[in-house]
């Protein structure tokens, strides 16, 4: 019996181990703010991170396609171009031609595998040179988002991209060094649109201002980014960078009543193990063994803070259900755990399977992230191994060819949704 535990555990948790994924590389890209004209020009520069073919579409907003320069293999038409970039490594320059008035808006870019993005903005001179040049990110959706400010010369502007259908509304702070409030207002980003401006245009910076930060919190899940620079007396910028945001956790939607209710599916992935197994000694900490993951369907009942439901799985071809109960803290993470554990038989053995831990937050709604652990047991006081792993989007397929140092990385969490 013994020998057949270890023989099972190890087809179960030994996956070979490939190559390291580029950790930038996404389906879906958004670009908070893009410009031409008026010396503004904007580069986009598409790299296919995958092994084979791919296919990506650029949907711009507020901008259109007219205003890019012709290139081989991009099929534009209004707001939409699309192309394919064939091999690993290929990639795609495509630039405004800054020869109209200056417009300026968002971008998305989906592609059917992953690819890295960025543009390029520049500020040209009269006479077609450069001034000033950065490099604007594919930036992270999110509800708060925290800009460091330098000093009083050091003028902050801020692009935010609302792809959603509905209207955001957002507040805009500046803070001191000593968390003092400095000033704040309101927004609005319409839906499917960008809005951009100087910082100070809304709040005034004292001219005193020992450095701080502002910090823009939206009711809506949005994309932003910065633009930082100083400038000469004359107004002439000096330097001139783009300023990635830090985004903060939100309570906003932690307490609301339902707010965890419904059928959440995606996956947990496997990011330790131990075991009392001899078998499974080399894969402790997971440095000579790949990785796996489950595939999870949630379902969910909330009244109040207390929430109860079922955690499902598909073990290696073996059916697990987990009835689950726990609640939702003050600070908004919701706590799982089950008490019977469940029986099912994996290649013949029977075997059980506990929820030991669940803690998981909504720091964007709809968006479960967090992380788990479960046992696996030949008795209800046996255990064989312990599973801790995370909340992430990846399919079975696609963490089994992911190297294990790397599967962490992935934990984006849970979706709210009714199919994969």
């Amino acid at each position: 019996m013994k020998i057949l535990v270890a023989l099972l555990l190890t087809v179960v948790w030994a996956l070979p181990a490939l190559a390291q994924p580029d950790e930038t590389a996404q389906h879906f890209h958004v670009f908070p703010h893009i410009a031409d004209g008026g010396g503004w020009q904007s580069s986009l520069i598409v790299t296919n991170a995958g092994q084979s073919s791919n296919s990506c579409t650029l949907e711009l907003h507020g901008l259109t396609a007219d205003r890019f320069e012709a290139a081989d293999g991009v099929m534009a038409e209004g707001s939409m171009a699309t192309f394919d970039l064939q091999e690993a490594g290929s990639h795609l320059v495509w630039s405004t031609r800054n020869e109209m008035a200056v417009g300026s808006g968002y971008a998305t870019l989906d592609c059917v595998d992953p690819v890295t993005a960025q543009v390029v903005f520049a500020l040209t001179s009269g006479t077609g040179e450069p001034t000033g040049i950065a490099t604007v990110f594919s930036a992270q959706p999110g509800h708060v988002f925290q800009f460091p400010i330098l000093k009083q010369d050091a003028v902050l502007a801020f692009a935010i991209a609302n792809n959603t259908d509905t209207d955001a509304d957002c507040g805009l702070a500046l803070v001191d060094l000593q968390g003092e409030n400095l000033g704040h207002t309101h927004l609005t980003v319409p839906s499917k649109s960008n809005h951009a401006q100087v910082l100070n245009t809304s709040i005034p910076i004292p001219d005193d201002f020992p450095g701080g930060s502002a910090t823009i919190d939206c009711d809506q899940q949005v994309a932003a980014i910065g633009i930082h620079s100083e400038t000469q007396p004359d107004g002439v910028n000096i330097t001139f960078s783009t300023l990635p945001p830090t985004l903060l956790p939100t309570t906003q939607f932690q307490n609301a009543d339902g707010l965890w209710e419904g059928t959440w599916k995606d996956a947990m992935i496997v990011t330790q193990i131990t075991s009392t197994n001899p078998a499974l000694v080399p894969c402790q900490g997971l440095v000579n063994c790949g990785g796996t993951n489950f595939a999870l369907t949630v379902e969910l009942v909330q009244s109040g803070s207390m929430v109860t439901g079922t955690v499902k799985s598909t073990v290696y071809g073996a059916d697990v259900e987990l009835m689950v109960a726990g609640e939702v803290s003050d600070d908004g993470t919701l706590s799982l755990s089950s008490e019977d554990p469940a029986s099912f038989v994996l290649n013949g053995i029977p075997l059980m399977a506990t929820l030991s831990s669940w803690g998981s937050r909504q720091d964007t709604l709809g968006t479960m992230t967090g992380s788990m652990q479960f046992n696996i047991n030949l008795s209800p006081t046996v255990t064989i191994a312990t599973a801790r792993g995370c909340l992430g989007d990846k399919t079975l397929d696609e963490a089994a060819s992911m190297d294990v140092s790397m599967l962490s990385s992935a934990c984006s969490g849970l979706r709210r949704s009714d199919s994969y």
